[in-house]
């Protein structure tokens, strides 16, 4: 996901960090001078660690709130989809065809994101996610890869099988995904994700 927000997004914290850092070095030099230099380095320690453990919970969970707060972000940056998708599997496979209805639960911070997807007849594990925008037009997509394991019951005419989709938003909404897959046991078809409203 880092990649999506932005090297100059990403230079930013850094260089934002970098000045806390000479910021807490200023502070105890000034006003802690009387103190030693054990106490000194102990305050620098117990300064930057508490800013590790801000930055971290940002990372992971702080920038959901910033995205509700500026809306613009999901646009600018990347979406926010985080939560539960009703999804319509629409397969072929071997001459035969059909849909399927499933739920998916997208999980994401800045540092990963990863895709349930659970049906009647399968259950599916991330393997890779990786997030992109398209260097023209900046949509966003995900390259998504998937191992399938079929339930009790669906083992004869569902094998596991790996996949691989190209996720893309709707272009009136952040709210809907699809996108075309294919698997290594030659199936083929597409994806249609609908958000639940009561996810966010």
């Amino acid at each position: 996901m880092l990649q999506l927000v932005g090297r100059r997004a990403f230079g930013a914290v850094a260089v934002a960090f970098c000045l806390a850092v000479v910021l807490f070095i200023y502070v105890v030099d000034t006003y802690f001078r009387d103190i030693g230099l054990a106490r000194q380095l102990g305050f620098v320690l117990f300064a930057s660690t508490v800013l590790n453990v801000v930055l971290a919970v940002a990372f992971n969970y702080g920038w959901r709130w910033l995205w509700r707060w500026i809306p613009a972000l999901n646009d600018l940056l990347f979406p926010d989809w985080n939560g539960t998708w009703d999804v319509e599997i629409h397969w072929q496979w071997e001459g035969k065809q059909g849909t399927v209805a499933a739920e998916a639960e997208i999980k994401q911070s800045l540092l990963k994101l990863s895709i349930g997807l659970q049906s009647e007849r399968s259950d599916s594990e991330t393997l890779s996610v990786v997030a992109r925008k398209h260097s023209e037009s900046a949509r966003p997509h995900l390259h998504y890869l998937y191992d399938a394991k079929p339930t009790a019951g669906y083992q004869d005419d569902n094998p596991a099988h790996t996949g691989a989709a190209i996720l893309k938003p709707d272009l009136a909404s952040n709210d809907i995904l699809r996108g075309n897959y294919f698997t290594d046991r030659a199936s083929s078809g597409y994806y249609i994700m609908t958000r639940r409203h009561n996810a966010l």
